[in-house]
C-alpha cells in the first residue's frame, strides 16, 4: 500500500501551472504558495474514496501531509487543514517525506543541479528531529547501502 500511495503523492501537481513546476529560479512567495496547494489537490481525488480501502486512505493521508515537518514548521497547502508535528503526522506520510527529499536532492532539476548520495544522505541526518522523524531516518540511513544499490540499477538519463 505504502508503495503505491508513495508513487502517487504529488498528483495534486497536475493542478500546478506548469510555468511554476519548470521554473528555472527560484519560486516567488505567490508561486510558493500555489506550488504548496498541491497537497491538498492532491488530496482533494481521494477525499471521496477515501473510507473505500486502506490503500485509498493511506493515499489520502500521504498526499496531504507529505510535506508536514517533525517539528511542526510543514505545510499542506490550505489554511484550512492543520499543521501537525511529530507523531500526529500520519506514519506513511512522515516516510514518505524523507523519500521525497532524498529523490529531490539527487536528481537533476531545471532549478538545480543533482547532488551525490553521501552529501544528500547527509543533508537527511541534519534534517533529523526538525524535518524528520528521527527514527525514520535511523532506518534509512540503516539501509543506505540498499538504496545505493537500487538507484545503480536504474540512473536517471
Amino acid at each position: 500500500k505504502l508503495r503505491l500511495a508513495a508513487m502517487l503523492h504529488d498528483i495534486g501537481k497536475i493542478a500546478i501551472p506548469s510555468t511554476i513546476l519548470k521554473k528555472p529560479a527560484r519560486l516567488t512567495a505567490q508561486e510558493r504558495k500555489i506550488m504548496q496547494a498541491h497537497c491538498v489537490l492532491g488530496a482533494s481525488i481521494y477525499s471521496q474514496m477515501r473510507n473505500e480501502s486502506p490503500l485509498e486512505e493511506m493515499a489520502y493521508q500521504v498526499t496531504l501531509h507529505h510535506h508536514q515537518k517533525w517539528d511542526g514548521s510543514g505545510y499542506t497547502g490550505s489554511a484550512d487543514v492543520p499543521v501537525l508535528k511529530g507523531e500526529a503526522i500520519p506514519l506513511a506520510a512522515r516516510v514518505v517525506a524523507v523519500a521525497d527529499v532524498l529523490d529531490a536532492l539527487t536528481s537533476q532539476r531545471c532549478y538545480k543541479d543533482a547532488w551525490p548520495f553521501t552529501k544528500s544522505f547527509g543533508e537527511i541526518e541534519q534534517l533529523s528531529g526538525t524535518a524528520f522523524d528521527p527514527e525514520i531516518v535511523r532506518a534509512v540511513m540503516e539501509i543506505r547501502e540498499t538504496i545505493l544499490a537500487v538507484n545503480s540499477r536504474s540512473p536517471d538519463e
